[in-house]
């Protein structure tokens, strides 16, 4: 960012305020005041400036040598289109140990809107790819393009943009359109079809990737190959092609079109994943309602030691008026993290946590069984005597559980959270 840009413009984080210039990442330090950071300041990081401005991606390679048109579409009446550049910015993340160096992520190649108002693909035999970055004399070259494959058990077939069977969405193939006289023709399905999204580097070389079309969350090798999948679909045909390693909420199935796990972020102790779902869940009940216009959006977490998950509500502002939707998200501290909304208008980023949202419902339980209180022998305990007069935290069951004479009445939804701060009678005890 130049020098001398207004403050009104520049990415920080306010006392009591959230702003920032649209489609940027505030970020935030969970129960501090102060400023965390802000691209005015005066301090060097990696050798950089703040206000020292610097072109993120340039169409060169390493040596300088500018990067081959990805492909020439023919159009109507003999026109071309060219495709150049490789589009490393659907998600960034820095390069862990390494000044200087970081990574991009494709999405599922170049797209664009088609009259039929569905998408359409103009490089079927688009690859999704990371790209490592290398921050020189100002200038963002690309050292090196990791294409994303299958597992190598299975013959690490390359993955492609394609849908796969799990979404109905419909995605229109420009090229066999145009054959066809103008008439819709949709692409092949494809069980690699991935449409990448969100990027974690981990310091081994390897990566996690979410995607939006199932959405799928994927552990790829330092190579490109696919070490495992959480999806949410246990009955897919397409999980024959993976190694599927977890199981994401079915819920996620519902995701609106187009709209998957948007962000995707990890705990600086690289215990836990976090994902964001781009917006709210296309619901069945929600009827005509379009989920855009829905605030409740939902952030995952999943345990990298046992790959189980979590959900969370995470209210958007307004998206009746502003079509809001998640861009990205950042982990801070082992609990928090930032995310950063889209808008059309100004956008907002906000400080996200456990503490700050409410774990949202299973499609197959009405209560996690982990948020119950739990003795030694692995029983519900009793409820306390008294309610808390804070707001309890999602983690903190807001409904009695069952002890082991059954006195106390039956668990409530996560959604039915009592607020009272009068006395509860507890339980009896022999």
């Amino acid at each position: 960012m130049p020098d001398g840009t207004p403050r009104s413009d520049a990415l920080r984080s306010v006392p009591g305020r959230r702003e920032a210039a649209a489609d940027e990442v505030v970020l935030f330090e969970a129960g501090s005041p102060q400023v965390v950071r802000e691209f005015t300041a005066e301090r060097q990081v990696r050798g950089y400036d703040f206000t020292t401005p610097f072109q993120l991606f340039q169409d060169t390679r390493s040596d300088g040598s500018p990067l081959a048109p990805l492909a020439q579409v023919p159009g109507p009446g003999g026109s071309t289109t060219e495709l150049s550049g490789e589009g490393h910015g659907s998600s960034l993340a820095p390069a862990p140990g390494r000044s200087g160096y970081f990574y991009g992520l494709t999405d599922r190649g170049p797209n664009a809107d088609a009259p039929d108002g569905n998408k359409s693909e103009m490089l079927t035999s688009f690859v999704p790819r990371i790209g490592e970055f290398r921050l020189v004399g100002g200038k963002a070259e690309l050292v090196r393009t990791v294409t994303s494959k299958g597992p190598r058990s299975l013959g690490g077939v390359n993955y492609s943009g394609r849908p796969p069977h799990d979404t109905s969405e419909v995605i229109d193939d420009v090229n066999a359109t145009n054959a066809a006289g103008g008439t819709p023709v949709p692409v092949a399905r494809d069980p690699y079809g991935y449409d990448s999204e969100g990027l974690v580097a981990q310091p081994d070389g390897s990566f996690w990737v979410s995607d939006e079309y199932g959405p799928y969350i994927t552990h790829f090798d330092a190579d490109g190959y696919e070490l495992g999948r959480l999806t949410p679909y246990r009955d897919s045909p397409d999980n024959a092609y993976h190694k599927v390693i977890g199981y994401l909420p079915a819920e996620l199935a519902n995701r609106a079109k187009n709209k998957g796990m948007e962000g995707l972020t990890i705990t600086p102790d690289g215990s836990t994943l976090v994902g964001v779902m781009q917006s709210a869940l296309q619901q069945p009940d929600l009827g005509k309602t379009k989920a855009g216009n829905v605030a409740p959006t939902r952030i995952v977490t999943v345990n990298l030691r046992t790959y189980k998950t979590r959900q969370y509500l995470y209210l958007l502002d307004d998206p009746s008026a502003t079509g809001d939707a998640n861009t990205a998200l950042a982990a801070l501290t082992k609990g928090p993290a930032s995310t950063s909304p889209r808008s059309s208008r100004t956008s907002t980023s906000a400080p996200w946590s456990a503490s700050s949202t409410r774990q949202a419902p299973s499609s197959r339980t009405t209560r996690s069984r982990e948020s119950r209180p739990r003795t030694r022998a692995g029983r519900s305990t009793c409820p306390t005597t008294t309610t808390s007069a804070s707001t309890p935290s999602p983690s903190t069951p807001t409904a009695r559980g069952r002890c082991t004479r059954r006195c106390c009445r039956p668990p409530a939804p996560p959604t039915a959270a009592r607020s009272s701060r009068s006395t509860r009678p507890s339980c009896p005890r022999s």
